[in-house]
């Protein structure tokens, strides 16, 4: 909308009944629709930490009219909820800087960058390796407008648990997915931005 668009993501996950284009075997798609987003680093050094940080906090925010709910699940929440937790967040890394060093560098970069909360990731993980939790209350701390906490979770992982980072980011990536069953998306807010005094979607006239 308005030309309002995220740098690259290498992973999306997103509702398969919303809009998407391709173009140039690139996909496009509603932020609306999109519950995770995952950027992936063969080697996580500063730069391309950094790189990875500006992709994530480029996706634009989502419109809660955009947003519906249906009846069956009336415990979820609403459509602002949604947008302060979603899309979750991750940076994967198959190899890359030391713990202390990663944690330099991410305190480094948010001094310096003013991102929301929303757009920060849920976590940084080096594969088999180690991983750098981004643990907070979304809610109440961007209510408050407390700064997000970051938790230092593991330096060394034990063989039999070095696939447990990759592990969880699927658990968290699951919750996201829960949304979807009851999740709806009503898009005629950005055709009649478009269009203005456009053919309506509504408009049975457009049969005749």
């Amino acid at each position: 909308s308005s030309n309002d668009r995220s740098r690259q993501i290498d992973i999306i996950l997103h509702h398969d009944a919303a809009m998407t284009f391709k173009e140039n075997l690139r996909v496009r798609c509603p932020v609306e629709s999109v519950v995770a987003a995952i950027t992936v680093k063969s080697r996580l050094t500063k730069n391309e930490l950094f790189n990875a940080l500006d992709n994530l906090a480029s996706i634009p925010r989502s419109d809660p009219s955009v947003i519906e709910y249906g009846p069956i699940n009336t415990m979820i929440g609403a459509a602002a909820r949604f947008v302060r937790h979603y899309p979750a967040l991750f940076v994967f890394a198959y190899d890359g800087l030391e713990p202390d060093t990663l944690r330099k560098h991410i305190d480094e970069y948010y001094a310096s960058n003013t991102v929301t909360i929303n757009r920060t990731p849920s976590a940084v993980i080096i594969n088999r390796k180690h991983v750098v939790l981004f643990r907070w209350d979304k809610e109440s701390a961007q209510a408050e407008g407390r700064p997000y906490t970051v938790q230092f979770q593991s330096t060394v992982l034990a063989d039999s648990t070095r696939g447990s980072p990759l592990f969880w980011m699927m658990l968290e990536i699951s919750k996201s997915v829960s949304w979807l069953d009851s999740l709806h998306l009503n898009f005629a807010s950005y055709y009649e931005s478009a269009y203005p005094g456009g053919t309506k979607p509504s408009d049975p006239s457009r049969f005749a």
